[in-house]
C-alpha cells in the first residue's frame, strides 16, 4: 500500500513523495478509511477542506480566506476595466472611425489598423462593423446575466 501523503516531510523533486504504508507504520487499516470516507449520493469521494482539520478555524484558514476575497475582487476589478475599455473602443468605432484612430494607443488598441486604410470608406464601414458586433454581443452578455441572475 503506498500512502501519499507523509506527514510533512519534504522531499526535493516530486511532492508529495509515495512512501510505502509499512515503512511509516499505517496497516490496512487504511483502505477500510476510504471506503467509509464521505461521499456524494452517487458515490463520489466527497471533498473535505484542504486546510483547518475538522472544521478548525485557524489563521491559516482566515488568511485563506481572505487571499480569496482578495483574488475574486482583483478578478471583478480586472472584468470590469476589460469590458469598459471594450466599450469605449465600441462606440467611437461606431460613430466614427477617424476619431477611433485619434484616441490613444493604449486606449484605443487599434493593433495593427491603419487610419489610412480603415478611416474612410469601406475600411470605415469595416471598424463600423466590429464595433456593432462588439456592443451587440456586451449587451447580450448582459442580458443573459441578468436574466440568469433573475432566475435564481
Amino acid at each position: 500500500m503506498i500512502h501519499r501523503f507523509p506527514g510533512r516531510a519534504h522531499h526535493p523533486g516530486i511532492w508529495p513523495r509515495p512512501v510505502p504504508a509499512r515503512r511509516l507504520g499505517h496497516s490496512v487499516a487504511m483502505a477500510s478509511e476510504l471506503r467509509s470516507s464521505p461521499r456524494h449520493a452517487d458515490g463520489r469521494l466527497q471533498c473535505l477542506p484542504l486546510l483547518g482539520f475538522h472544521g478548525e478555524d485557524g489563521p491559516r484558514r482566515r488568511s485563506l480566506r481572505m487571499l480569496d476575497r482578495l483574488v475574486h475582487i482583483a478578478w471583478w476589478a480586472s472584468l470590469g476595466i476589460t469590458v469598459v475599455v471594450m466599450l469605449v473602443n465600441a462606440f467611437y468605432m461606431v460613430v466614427s472611425p477617424k476619431a477611433w484612430f485619434r484616441v490613444p494607443r493604449w486606449l484605443g488598441l487599434q493593433g495593427v489598423l491603419t487610419p489610412e486604410r480603415y478611416s474612410s470608406s469601406w475600411g470605415g464601414l469595416q471598424v463600423r462593423i466590429l464595433g456593432m458586433i462588439i456592443i451587440g454581443t456586451a449587451g447580450w452578455i448582459t442580458y443573459e446575466l441578468l436574466a440568469s441572475l433573475a432566475g435564481k
